[in-house]
């Protein structure tokens, strides 16, 4: 944990909290942003794994409020047997732990993004979540060009494989883990 500076993770945008009740106006703000920030196309299918998901008492879900209090950016963590089932076909190497807890999705409207101080946020509080959870690992998925920002929250963030055109995205991605 001394690789994390908590006072290098100061959210600009407002602050980050954790979602841990059924407020439907909450859940809405999670589905129109999840439509808005990536770039294919979202279905409703999507959107309401998307709600199951933040609704599972399981996973850890932040979310990312501007100063008026809208949410801006959220982040959905799950135990990596769950996460298992949804992303072995696509990297039969994944290996679940009691101890491992999978980034699922991680996502900040385009126009908060600015210096990525609000990612980094996200990162410092799911290290904090996964922590008090007893997680000694945090694993994801990230696109290549994502590293660097990970590189910058962690010190010890270790590239373990690169999978080529993830879930036909078009995009390379590493998986990589946090000791924490």
């Amino acid at each position: 944990m001394e690789s994390f500076n908590q006072e290098k993770f100061t959210p600009k945008v407002g602050t980050v909290e954790v979602y841990d009740s059924q407020e439907e106006e909450v859940i809405s703000q999670i589905r129109n942003l999840e439509k808005e920030t990536f770039d294919w196309e979202v279905t409703e299918e999507d959107l309401d794994l998307l709600v199951e998901k933040i609704k599972n008492q399981k996973n850890i879900t932040l979310v990312l409020k501007d100063v008026e209090q809208k949410i801006v950016g959220y982040l959905i963590a799950v135990p990596s047997g769950i996460a298992m089932s949804d992303i072995s076909s696509e990297d039969p190497l994944f290996e679940s732990s009691p101890n491992k807890l999978y980034i699922e999705t991680l996502a900040v409207s385009k126009e908060n993004r600015g210096s990525l101080t609000q990612i980094k946020n996200l990162l410092q509080h799911l290290v904090t979540s996964a922590v008090g959870q007893s997680y000694e690992t945090i694993a994801a998925h990230i696109p290549t060009d994502h590293l660097p920002l990970y590189k910058r929250f962690s010190d010890d963030v270790e590239v373990l494989r690169t999978l080529e055109n993830w879930f036909g995205s078009g995009e390379d991605h590493y998986y990589i883990e946090i000791k924490l």
